[in-house]
């Protein structure tokens, strides 16, 4: 809250070319559109450089003014998505303690809450963590997958669940709530997330 505070008391330069007052100006915003892969995944932008730094200032400096800007590039692919796969909630992988203490929200829960036109409930409390795993962008492939095996239990629903985050990596975070969501009765129709990497970097992945 303090931080959504100072970043409307004092409009923020824009990461990229350091102009007032935007967070980002409409030139440095990253070319976002509505892409899909095989598997049922839909995302609005390959997770480059200039992405990944703007997603890091979220997460981690708290520019929460960045939200609405990524959002509107993320809400065509939201809104193709729920068109695609009918779903009749959307659920967030919820943030670990750690996370949530230091930023005091969830960025992949306010990007789709903010993205959303519809009517549908955006929630991350179909899901819960009853583990904390070790930070994901600490660990190559085979160790994320690892790492959150069975973290995830989900709530008893009969729903046709999307599932949504905010940066498909490797998969494994879609992957465990995936199982989990349909171990509890859900049917996940498909995924929907505002960025797909496809290089592997550790040091910048953030699922």
């Amino acid at each position: 809250m303090i931080a959504e505070l100072v970043d409307i008391a004092f409009p923020s330069t824009c990461l990229a070319c350091g102009e007032r007052p935007r967070p980002l100006c409409e030139g440095c915003l990253p070319e976002f559109g509505v892409h899909s892969e095989a598997e049922g995944l839909i995302f609005a932008a390959e997770l480059d450089e200039r992405l990944t730094n703007i997603l890091s200032a979220l997460k981690d400096k708290n520019r929460v003014a960045l939200i609405r800007p990524l959002a509107s590039g993320l809400r065509p692919a939201l809104l193709g998505a729920i068109e695609k796969f009918s779903p009749t909630i959307i659920a967030c992988p919820p943030s670990s303690r750690q996370n949530f203490r230091k930023r005091g929200f969830n960025p992949a829960l306010k990007l789709f809450q903010t993205a959303n036109a519809t009517s549908l409930v955006v929630s991350d409390r179909l899901l819960r963590l009853q583990n904390q795993p070790k930070d994901q962008r600490l660990l190559d492939r085979l160790e994320r997958r690892k790492n959150l095996e069975g973290v995830f239990v989900a709530r008893k629903i009969q729903h046709r669940v999307l599932l949504v985050d905010d940066v498909a990596t490797t998969g494994s975070t879609l992957a465990a709530a995936t199982k989990a969501l349909e171990m509890s009765g859900a049917i996940v129709v498909g995924s929907c997330v505002l960025a797909r990497r496809f290089s592997f970097f550790s040091h910048s992945d953030w699922n």
